[in-house]
């Protein structure tokens, strides 16, 4: 299925992807949520029952 995705279009959105994932670690707060959410096995949103 991939292949029926442009090229440049895969590039474009790889990019942005990576942009994205870049923008979040450099948050602290999204990395300790993250840390919270793979020790418990629960979403990481802040909410108490996670």
């Amino acid at each position: 299925m991939p292949e029926s995705i442009p090229v440049m279009e895969q590039k474009i959105l790889c990019a942005a992807f990576l942009d994205a994932i870049l923008r979040f670690y450099e948050d602290p707060e999204n990395v300790a949520a993250y840390e919270r959410h793979m020790g418990k096995g629960g979403p990481a949103d802040g909410s108490e029952d996670s």
